[in-house]
């Protein structure tokens, strides 16, 4: 995975890495667990996959 920052690719740690950093950060600013939160954010992934 390529991205400005990377555009040779190995993006997908720095994504992630981000990605888990937003959750921890948002979860403490709406004091709620950050399992929530990530299910949240990944509810519109699961339409239509029959989880």
């Amino acid at each position: 995975m390529a991205t400005r920052a990377k555009p040779e690719g190995g993006a997908l740690a720095s994504v992630l890495e981000r990605f888990v950093a937003d959750l921890i950060k948002d979860a403490r600013e709406r004091s709620v667990p950050v399992r929530k939160v990530l299910e949240e954010r990944l509810a519109h992934l699961q339409e239509g996959v029959g989880c």
